[in-house]
Formats: C-alpha cells, sequence, structure tokens
C-alpha cells in the first residue's frame, strides 16, 4: 500500500501543476459572449476546461491503476520496474492530455484573434463608405483612396468582391449632370483602380481581381476609359452603361460572355482584338455607337446580335427621325462638357460613325437584323450604318443576317490588305483560298437592306445561301421590314472575281441577287457575271 501511495502522490503533483497553468474559462465571460457575437455559423462552445482536466485526471488514475495491474501479471520481480513502467504510461497519457489542452487554447485564441480583426475591418470599411458619402468633397476624396488601399490589403476574394461591388455602386449613382470637379476626380481614380487590376498582367503591388465579378449596369462614366488588355474571368455587366468619352477594350478577354445591351458609346469604342470566348449569347442590342467603333481582329465564339427593335408604329418611328440624334452636328468629334444624360439615351441608329469589323471571326451567327415575318415585331430588330461599314476579310462561319438594314454610305465586304487576326486563331479558309479574303460559310441574308453607295463584295467567297431580296425598302412601307433612314438615291454592288457556286454546281438552293446585277447565262448562270464559281475553274 505505501508503494501505492508513492506512484500516486507525483501523478497527483503532475495534473494540479496542468491544471494551475490553464487559464480559467467561463462560459458566461465577457470575452466568451463577445466572441461567440462576432462568428456566427461558429462551432458550438467547447465544455468548460475544469471539467475537461477532471474527466482527463480519472482517465489517468484508472490507466494508472489498470498498467500496474497489467505490469503485475507481467513477468517482473522487481517492484520499481513496474512502477517505473505504470509510471511511464500514465506519464505519456498526461503528456498527451496536456498538448491537447494547449492545442484548444490557442485554437481558441486563434479565432478570437481572427473575430477581432475581421470586426476591425468590418469598422474600417464601414468607416470609409462614410467617409465616400460625406458632404465634404476632401473626405469623399480620402474615402475614394481608402476604399482602394483596403482593397489592395485584403486577403480574401469575399471581401474584395465586396470593396468593387461597392466601387460599382458609387460609379451607378452619379449622373453627369450633377459631377463636380472632385466627382470627377473621384470617378477617375475609381476607373483607374478597375483597370488597373483587371489587367492580365497587374502592375506591380497590384493585387488581381480577374477572377471577380464587375457590375457597371447603369453606370454613367463622364471619364475616358481604358479596360484595354483586361480579363475577366468571371461575369461582367454592362447593361445600360453610358461612356461619354472614349472607351478602350482592345485585346481584352471576356471568359463570360457580357452583355452591352442598351449601352450608349458617345466617344469613340475600340474592341480591337478583343476575344470573346464563351459559347454563350453575346448581346449588343439597343447599343448605341455615337462615334466610330472598330471590333478589328475580333474573336465572337458565341452568337452575337447588334440593332434596335423595330417601332411599334410610323409615327413612333417619324418621332424618333426629329430627335437631336438626327442633326448633322449631332455626332461631333468631341464631346462637349454640358452633355446631359438625356442626349446619351440610346437611339435607332446603331452605328452613328463609321463601323469597322475588318479581319473578325464570327464562329457562330451573326446578327445585325432579323425581321423575318416569322419573328414577333417586338423581336424584331435592324440596324443602321450612317457611317463606312467595313466587314474586310471577316469569317462568318455560320449564318450572317443584315435584314433590312440601313447602309447610308455602303459597305464593303471585299479581302483585306492587313490580316489582324489573333496568332492563335485558327485558320477558317481551305487552300483554295486566301485567309484575308471575307468568307461566308453558312447562309448571307441581305434581304430588304436599305443602300445609299457602293456594297462591294470583290473576292467574297460564299458557300450557302446568298438573299438579296427587296433591297430598296420602301420608307414608309413597314409590311415587308424595317424602314431605313433615308431612301436610297444610289447604290452600286461589286461582285468582281468572287467566289460563288454557279447553278450547276450549286447544291444550297435559290438566290436572290440585288437588281440590276447582271448573271451569267446558260449552265453556268445565276451568279453576277464579273464572279467566278470555284467548281468550274477546277
Amino acid at each position: 500500500m505505501s508503494c501505492n501511495r508513492s506512484i500516486l502522490r507525483p501523478v497527483g503533483l503532475f495534473i494540479g501543476r496542468c491544471a494551475t497553468k490553464l487559464p480559467r474559462y467561463s462560459r458566461d465571460s465577457a470575452v466568451t459572449s463577445r466572441f461567440n457575437h462576432r462568428t456566427s455559423g461558429a462551432a458550438d462552445n467547447p465544455p468548460p476546461l475544469r471539467l475537461s482536466v477532471i474527466r482527463w485526471a480519472l482517465l489517468a488514475i484508472l490507466v494508472l491503476i489498470v498498467s500496474w495491474i497489467v505490469w503485475s501479471w507481467a513477468d517482473v520481480e522487481d517492484r520499481s520496474a513496474r512502477a517505473t513502467a505504470s509510471l511511464t504510461t500514465t506519464g505519456g497519457l498526461g503528456g498527451c492530455v496536456y498538448l491537447t489542452v494547449r492545442y484548444r487554447k490557442q485554437e481558441l485564441e486563434e479565432k478570437k484573434h481572427d473575430a477581432d480583426t475581421q470586426h476591425k475591418d468590418e469598422d474600417d470599411l464601414a468607416a470609409t463608405i462614410d467617409a465616400l458619402s460625406s458632404d465634404s468633397p476632401l473626405r469623399r476624396l480620402t474615402g475614394a483612396r481608402q476604399l482602394i488601399v483596403r482593397a489592395d490589403a485584403q486577403l480574401h476574394d469575399d471581401t474584395r468582391q465586396r470593396i468593387i461591388d461597392i466601387i460599382c455602386g458609387h460609379l451607378r449613382l452619379q449622373r453627369f449632370a450633377t459631377l463636380s470637379d472632385v466627382d470627377q476626380l473621384i470617378e477617375l481614380l475609381l476607373l483607374e483602380a478597375l483597370t488597373s487590376h483587371f489587367k492580365k498582367d497587374p502592375p506591380p503591388g497590384v493585387t488581381s481581381w480577374k477572377e471577380l465579378r464587375l457590375d457597371l449596369r447603369g453606370a454613367h462614366l463622364s471619364q475616358p476609359v481604358d479596360f484595354s488588355d483586361c480579363e475577366f474571368r468571371a461575369a461582367s455587366d454592362w447593361r445600360d452603361i453610358r461612356f461619354r468619352c472614349d472607351a478602350d477594350f482592345s485585346n481584352t478577354c471576356f471568359k463570360i460572355s457580357p452583355s452591352f445591351s442598351g449601352a450608349g458609346f458617345q466617344g469613340r469604342a475600340d474592341f480591337s482584338g478583343c476575344r470573346f470566348e464563351s459559347d454563350d449569347h453575346i448581346n449588343f442590342l439597343q447599343c448605341t455607337f455615337h462615334q466610330e467603333v472598330a471590333f478589328v481582329g475580333a474573336s465572337f465564339h458565341g452568337a452575337i446580335t447588334f440593332g434596335h427593335n423595330i417601332p411599334n408604329s410610323d409615327e413612333e418611328y417619324r418621332s424618333d427621325e426629329t430627335t437631336d440624334m438626327c442633326e448633322s452636328d449631332y455626332y461631333g468629334d468631341r464631346v462637349e462638357s454640358d452633355t446631359s444624360d438625356a442626349d446619351l439615351e440610346p437611339q435607332q441608329v446603331t452605328f452613328g460613325g463609321s463601323a469597322d469589323f475588318s479581319s473578325a471571326v464570327f464562329h457562330e451567327s451573326a446578327r445585325f437584323g432579323d425581321t423575318d415575318t416569322n419573328t414577333p415585331r417586338a423581336s424584331r430588330y435592324f440596324s443602321v450604318f450612317e457611317g463606312d461599314a467595313t466587314f474586310d476579310g471577316a469569317h462568318f462561319l455560320s449564318s450572317a443576317s443584315f435584314q433590312s438594314c440601313g447602309f447610308e454610305r455602303g459597305a464593303s465586304f471585299k479581302l483585306t490588305s492587313t490580316l489582324a487576326r489573333p496568332a492563335d486563331e485558327e485558320p477558317t479558309t481551305d487552300a483554295m483560298h486566301n485567309d484575308n479574303r471575307t468568307i461566308f460559310r453558312g447562309s448571307a441574308m441581305f434581304n430588304d437592306i436599305a443602300v445609299s453607295g457602293r456594297m462591294d463584295f470583290d473576292y467574297t467567297v460564299w458557300h450557302d445561301t446568298v438573299n438579296f431580296a427587296g433591297c430598296y425598302v420602301d420608307t414608309e412601307d413597314l409590311s415587308s421590314g424595317a424602314p431605313s433612314r433615308s431612301r436610297v438615291t444610289s447604290a452600286v454592288f461589286s461582285f468582281t472575281d468572287a467566289s460563288i457556286r454557279c447553278a450547276k454546281h450549286d447544291c444550297t438552293g435559290d438566290r436572290m441577287w440585288p437588281p440590276g446585277v447582271a448573271l451569267k447565262e446558260g449552265d453556268t448562270g445565276d451568279i453576277p457575271i464579273e464572279a467566278r464559281c470555284p467548281k468550274c475553274d477546277h
């Protein structure tokens, strides 16, 4: 018995030391209450440490007794050897208990620290937002700078996403008529922050936001916007946005198809080299480009639509023709500083300046107009090109529809002198044709178009149905399609050296050519006289 007492005494002292070194834990303490309040969704509170220590102590005593009995059965005659073995077993268990308790203590401290840090970040972010919405110009400017700094300091994407949403929300609230000089400076700072963080290769010290969403729908931006060489891997929403100055999206990559429906570009717009890599629909319906726009070398992997809906009545259309947009000085070279929000509302004209789609690749359908009688009237749309329309070297790999479109300065679909397609774009032609020709692999619908000027299809390659029926649409007659904005005064169609299968080798069905275009006779007929049949040439 005396030996047993000598064994249990050091074990009790060891457990006592462990218990005295541990901090007291109270479920009702203020620290615990504050922690539980700030970490919603956390696990249930662990059992009090005192109770845990008592349980482990009882277990240690039980292990000591069992180990003493087990070692008594073993072939060990020396009592001191049995005592040493029993104490070693119990001591190892005690060490495990101590490490477990220390781990739980450290885990609680880390959770509390994270909760305190999150609470401080929330307070700082709330103060920054309050400064951004202050009546003081200096505080607003300071708040904008602090918001950008906090975005770079954050390590979690969910917090960065919140800051991006705050930036976009601030930009969506402002309007041109109420912008002060400080507001314009704040807008410039926020736009520069967005453009630099969405770059494919952000500048040193700037974190990448490529994986995060961008929602600028309805924003009115008074400053030039430079989103060139950016990459949007998440959704981006540009619906009903207004650009008062130039907007540059050149060489930008959209992993998810964006929507620019209802957007208004008052300045020049540049989408050259832009890549729309998703197979989803790309929506530019109701979008107005007041000055020149360039999609040179752009790649569209999804179906794309441009145009405006057909007015519901003749009166509605004629009222559109009397708006400021139709005045000769409406599309100036630059935008005056007093431009109002109403001036930037989308109008019936889709392309007010030149539209350049040279070397663009349309992998799916490209629709600039759809006025088919089978389409509900509310869903019909068409595009008006008031400037030069250039599609030189464009590749339409699926159907192309220009139904009821108005070309007030003609259009060019001939070969391009400079190939501007991306280097990694796969060749889309066969060995018979050069890559810089304009190619229609699917059906090409030009029925009911209104043309004033030259329609140049020299060296164009046609693989499927061609329809130019009803080219001269009466502006007063809406029964057969959309009205044009001006009567056709003169139109010249050129098909010099165009590659079109003749009637003898045609497998695509009937074709309708513009009135006045001379066709070949005999078996090689049904194509313009200046065109050639690739089958007959071989």
